[in-house]
């Protein structure tokens, strides 16, 4: 995650000039990882509509319509 990777940058360039890894503070905001997203909830739903497509049976038309279709929910 980005988080970390920037955390680790800040530790580094403070290691390398020497003034050592500072205790990293406790976090006071809340936790994000446990909220669940509306993106997600979409992405989901456009995952699970594709998985049950068969395209080898749609016409050009119904193609593009199920195209569409995906890009409305995202």
């Amino acid at each position: 995650p980005n988080e970390i990777i920037n955390r680790a940058k800040e530790v580094l360039a403070e290691i390398e000039n020497g003034t050592g890894a500072p205790v990293r503070e406790k976090k006071t905001e809340p936790d994000m990882g446990m909220n669940i997203s509306f993106a997600d909830m979409a992405n989901a739903e456009v995952a699970e509509k594709i998985r049950a497509c068969d395209i080898n049976t749609l016409t050009p038309i119904e193609a593009l319509n199920f195209i569409f279709e995906l890009k409305k929910l995202v």
